[in-house]
């Protein structure tokens, strides 16, 4: 059995959220901790909601709080954290159909995300999107559209903790103690813990992965 990683809020990077309006859809358990636990950390949240109960009280907890599709109109990330009991009803609302009752809610909230981008974008992006989605979190695999990194290493031995705090914006710290998880891989292989001293020809061209969703193709 492979070792455990685990992950710690400096782990993540919230810089990519940085200067994005989240819009958080749906104010139910989920919704309102997420949308909570993103305020404390510095970014912006709004939400989107039903007019009943809910949209009160993410007014009460100090959220601009909107009818659905305005809110997905001022975002630029959309968290779709809709209670399963309630999927029939946003289905009306927003798409004016019926949710079929045949597939399972995981089918159904991909649908009805896949409408509501196809809606405020086109049905490309809508694809684009779900299949982004499987490739990083059912697939597993490397997306397509991975950055450039040029290592600049003059033939020298790249440190990696000071790679990974250049490409990522991690402290060299963190990026130490992520190596030592388990949690940098290249090319799928975890870098060894005692070896954070690499050459380039060993780093070009392959794809440096940083915990499950940050990705970087090393360029000598």
């Amino acid at each position: 059995m492979p070792d455990t990683t685990t992950y710690h809020d400096e782990d993540a990077d919230l810089g990519a959220l940085a200067n994005e309006t989240i819009a958080i859809v749906g104010y139910g358990n989920q919704g309102r901790s997420q949308a909570l636990n993103l305020r404390d950390s510095g970014l912006k949240v709004i939400v989107g909601n039903i007019g009943d109960a809910s949209k009160d009280r993410a007014r009460e907890d100090g959220f601009e709080a909107f009818d659905i599709p305005e809110a997905v109109r001022r975002a630029d990330v959309v968290m779709l954290l809709i209670p399963d009991e309630v999927m029939p009803l946003y289905y009306d609302l927003l798409l004016g159909s019926e949710a079929d009752p045949a597939q399972a809610q995981v089918q159904q909230k991909r649908r009805l995300a896949r409408e509501i981008v196809a809606r405020f974008y086109d049905h490309a992006a809508a694809e684009a999107a779900e299949t982004h989605f499987d490739t990083l979190f059912k697939a597993h695999a490397v997306p397509d559209d991975i950055e450039d990194y040029s290592i600049g290493a003059n033939g020298a031995d790249v440190h990696m903790p000071g790679l990974l705090s250049e490409a990522f914006g991690l402290s060299r710290s963190e990026a130490r103690r992520l190596i030592e998880q388990g949690g940098v891989s290249l090319d799928g292989e975890a870098i060894p813990a005692d070896r954070l001293d690499l050459p380039p020809a060993e780093l070009d061209g392959k794809v440096i992965k940083v915990g499950k969703r940050r990705f970087k193709r090393l360029v000598a």
